[in-house]
């Protein structure tokens, strides 16, 4: 019997049904109390109805049938827990069939939508012949081993050998390298190179590598154990800097150890830290109002390069143990000519520009940061900030162009999430570098098209999504290898774009394979003639065709115009394919 309860009227009516399992229950009431009202309700109308016998009567039958149904009640509520058992049972069964049809559901989308173009990796083919005729795996990762047996350590004879080519190595950078000529006074040694400036200070550096990119690592060393700190002449200086990590710590693997100034106060007569006149009143022409202080005093005897070289010698610093901390003032050409980035002679592979390099950075290193440029922008590579796991893209326009900031922003976000992303090719990085390479108003059409790609619900009107190519799909047409670079440019451009079909969830949409030629001479965009697979319907392919043509006629190009976007655009707009129509 189903459970009841008491109506407004009085009447037993039936209770609704429990909650589902995790559901807040309902208030119910206690048996007892129930029992306890009808028996003084009872109680209340006989008293009532004393003198009426008819209505006596029909008291009684509904007075007993309440008590019917209340015994049917108490009945029940013996297998009340029962009852409820299998109510949660039923419960559980309907969230477990729902969890299925859902991850039915979900399974299905992902080998629709992500799944799409996956591929196995390729077999292990070396590894398995290895196995089934030597019986042995000899291609272990040496890694593996390092981490679990220690190296054995070098003798004397390879100590001496390895300092030996490092010395060699240094000679070599050195000779390769453009030295100021305050710095000609150096020792190579033991591994090290040694520059010495009378006077001023005294560097110690190596490197970890014979690679040219490896940045300078070691010690600088002040000429007086006692000199006081810079603070101490008024000089406000930030976290030492340091040769060997960008994060101004000392690189761990460095075997030089970082000298610094004794925090000993200076006690002799002269320094700057006891009360007097100050030093500059007995340092002849070092005086404030002095105009030699703008620039450093010349002594050419002082420079061991002073007839081969046509920078400024070194200053005369006083016989003072504190002379080196008096600064030297650098004009603003000076500095300008120091830190503006320059090419190098070398090309770095894949980037469509000479590689850009401060002669500052390129005698301390800059690890982590490559710049490059085209013959429109300006860009720089480096780690991401916040995550430390990606690459960034920075970009800024050589000159006052067309450029505005969101396109430099959809070109950057393009790079970080498209190009650089995991799994990382080195093909799409090649061919995004040949993109920059080209002319602006191709560039900017391509960049409208990244657009597209990445912000699909801002045009809403367009029928096809697009994606742009950057390396051959498997479904192209058999023009080359797939994952080979999808940008060529020549005479002509020639590129790939994905479009696919927007069409409701449940049908399965449509994607085709557009390889586009754009030809700067005659503002043409056209369909590449590719000769495709005989299995191939070639449907599609002939309703691009006629699109982009009729494009052409209807909108001429005008004389340094890019019609890429404007006819990519058009058949986004126009293009329908039917289900039978599929490539």
């Amino acid at each position: 019997m189903a459970p009841v309860q008491i109506g407004t009227d009085g009447q037993l009516v039936p209770a609704p049904q429990p909650p589902p399992p995790g559901a807040p229950a309902t208030q119910g009431v206690r048996l007892s109390v129930l029992i306890e009202f009808l028996l003084q309700r009872t109680y209340h109308e006989i008293t009532l109805l004393a003198e009426l016998k008819i209505e006596i009567v029909q008291f009684a039958s509904r007075t007993r049938q309440l008590f019917v149904r209340l015994l049917a009640l108490v009945k029940w509520a013996s297998n009340a827990g029962k009852v409820e058992k299998c109510a949660m049972i039923s419960n559980f069964l309907d969230q477990q069939a729902f969890l299925f049809v859902d991850t039915a559901d979900r399974l299905a989308s992902l080998a629709r939508d992500a799944l799409v173009h996956a591929r196995l990796p390729s077999f292990a083919i070396p590894f398995a012949i290895d196995v089934l005729t030597t019986g042995s795996y000899p291609r272990l990762p040496t890694c593996i081993r390092d981490k679990i047996i220690p190296p054995d350590p070098i003798t004397k004879s390879e100590k001496q050998a390895t300092l030996n080519q490092l010395n060699q190595i240094l000679r070599h950078r050195l000779v390769t390298t453009d030295l100021p000529p305050q710095l000609a006074n150096l020792t190579v040694a033991n591994g090290r190179v040694k520059f010495r400036v009378e006077g001023e200070f005294e560097a110690t550096l190596t490197v970890m590598g014979d690679d040219p990119d490896i940045p300078w690592s070691g010690a600088l060393r002040a000429p007086s154990p006692f000199s006081p700190s810079p603070s101490s002449l008024g000089i406000t200086m930030g976290q030492p800097s340091n040769f060997a990590s960008p994060h101004g710590g000392l690189d761990p693997s460095s075997p030089y150890a970082m000298v610094s100034p004794s925090p000993r106060m200076a006690t002799w007569p002269g320094s700057p830290q006891v009360s007097g006149p100050s030093p500059g009143a007995r340092i002849p022409g070092m005086s404030p109002g002095n105009p030699s202080l703008h620039s450093p005093i010349p002594d050419a005897s002082h420079s061991p390069r002073a007839g081969t070289s046509d920078m400024p010698p070194p200053r005369k610093l006083p016989q003072r143990p504190w002379a080196a901390y008096i600064p030297t003032i650098l004009t603003h050409n000076a500095l300008h000519v120091l830190l503006l980035p320059s090419p190098t002679p070398c090309l770095v592979p894949g980037l469509a520009g000479s590689y850009l390099c401060s002669p500052l950075e390129r005698f301390l290193g800059s690890p982590g940061v490559i710049m490059f440029k085209s013959d429109v922008l300006k860009c720089r590579v480096a780690l991401n900030p916040k995550t430390y796991q990606t690459l960034q893209l920075k970009v800024t326009p050589e000159n006052s162009g067309p450029w505005t900031q969101e396109e430099l922003q959809v070109l950057e976000k393009f790079f970080e999430t498209r190009v650089v992303g995991p799994p990382f090719k080195y093909n799409t990085l090649h061919a995004f570098s040949r993109l920059l390479g080209a002319a602006t108003n191709i560039l900017r059409d391509c960049v409208r098209i990244m657009k597209l790609e990445l912000f699909p619900d801002q045009n809403s009107q367009l029928k096809w999504n697009v994606q742009f190519c950057l390396t051959i799909p498997p479904s192209a047409p058999p023009i080359a290898p797939p994952g080979t670079v999808a940008v060529v440019l020549k005479s002509k451009m020639l590129f790939f774009l994905q479009l696919t079909q927007r069409m409701p969830m449940p049908q399965e949409p449509i994607s085709i394979i557009v390889p586009i030629v754009y030809d700067a001479a005659t503002g043409l965009t056209q369909q590449a003639d590719i000769p495709r697979q005989p299995s191939s319907s070639g449907a599609a392919a002939l309703m691009v065709s006629n699109i982009l043509r009729r494009f052409n006629e209807l909108h001429p190009a005008r004389p340094g115009e890019c019609t890429i976007f404007a006819s990519v655009h058009d058949l986004m707009s126009n293009l329908t394919l039917t289900p039978g129509g599929r490539p």
